[in-house]
């Protein structure tokens, strides 16, 4: 009973890091997106007016921190990728690696710290445009 329910717990760790990346993901890829459509329709309009200059400003000062955190969230799935197979081969074959327990803590480490680094950077790129638009 015990193994059974140790398994459905470590499962749903797992399904919800798996979220949380993707939802990482998509926050910072989607930023990105409407930032560049923002900006490609404000510079094919004729005439830029002072509020969509100071956007357009605003848009192209915070568009690199979302970039860079999408860029962090695609980083971060190969480091669970890769704590995963530490953790798997130390598993199934304690004797031939078996320092990969410790591998894998320190994969699953940085890629938490990569996580947070796209998460501080998404935030830093809302702040950015709101002080910026101001």
């Amino acid at each position: 009973m015990d193994k059974e329910r140790a398994d459905a717990l470590e499962k749903a760790s797992t399904d919800a890091a798996t979220e949380g990346i993707k939802a990482l993901l998509i926050l910072n890829g989607g930023a990105c997106l409407a930032l560049l459509i923002f900006m490609s329709a404000v510079m094919a309009s004729s005439g830029i007016s002072p509020t969509k200059a100071k956007f357009t400003a605003a848009a192209s000062i915070s568009l690199p921190f979302f970039a860079i955190a999408a860029g962090l969230s695609v980083v971060t799935c190969l480091f669970a990728y890769k704590a995963n197979q530490a953790y798997a081969s130390n598993l199934r074959y304690p004797e031939s690696y078996p320092d990969h327990w410790a591998i894998g803590q320190r994969f699953n480490r940085w890629g938490v710290w990569i996580a947070i680094s796209s998460l501080v950077l998404f935030f830093s790129g809302i702040c950015a445009f709101w002080i910026r638009s101001m």
